[in-house]
């Protein structure tokens, strides 16, 4: 399991951090709020689903500069035990391909049904399917998934001035599903996964 830890938004932390009748806050403990974890199927037959998107091989062919993982729900919570990590944020994939993402997000509704204390997931959706990434939106919300993300712009080749885009965060703000979307410096080398996306644009 490889978990970065980041700064949450207002409102995950409502979502998150729950409080008891008294305002007392029940859970105390670290939040990784950037998991990727994949179904084990994708980890034991690799080159099928790289020969499917492109994009999932360049960032996860195996190789000594590679730092993917990949672990199952049981071996990711002994993991963040031992870490002294109390919740799981799972992150969805930059899928190329729909069906794709519904697989990923059928695999995360397991996760988060069998061990719903320990995880929360965000749905894997790319917005240049326009209504059928939306409609993945609001099949996600209804199972509970608490947002969207990680969305890929480079990844799945659109700008943040991208109608299809635009449209999906209408659908997130009203569902009040928060957004994680992946942005990379605009300076120094080149590595796999790189966005070019400017973070200019994100207040445009």
């Amino acid at each position: 399991m490889a978990g970065v830890y980041k700064k949450m938004s207002k409102y995950i932390l409502k979502a998150i951090l729950i409080n008891d009748l008294r305002g007392n806050q029940i859970m105390k403990g670290i939040i990784d709020f950037h998991t990727h974890m994949f179904p084990e199927d994708v980890a034991d037959n690799w080159d099928k689903y790289a020969g499917r998107d492109s994009y999932f091989k360049l960032l996860t062919e195996p190789g000594p500069r590679n730092l993917q993982r990949y672990a199952t729900a049981e071996e990711a919570i002994e993991l963040a035990d031992k870490a002294g990590v109390e919740k799981i944020v799972m992150q969805g994939w930059y899928w190329n391909d729909h069906e794709l993402c519904k697989y990923h997000n059928d695999y995360m509704y397991e996760v988060i049904t069998k061990y719903p204390d320990r995880f929360e997931a965000f749905a894997s959706i790319n917005s240049t399917f326009g209504e059928l990434a939306i409609k993945e939106l609001e099949r996600s919300y209804e199972r509970g998934f608490a947002g969207v993300g990680e969305l890929g712009p480079g990844g799945n080749d659109f700008t943040l001035a991208d109608t299809r885009f635009l449209s999906l965060m209408e659908a997130a703000n009203a569902y009040h599903m928060p957004v994680n979307i992946h942005s990379s410096e605009p300076v120094g080398h080149y590595y796999m996964g790189k966005d070019k996306t400017p973070i200019g644009g994100f207040c445009n």
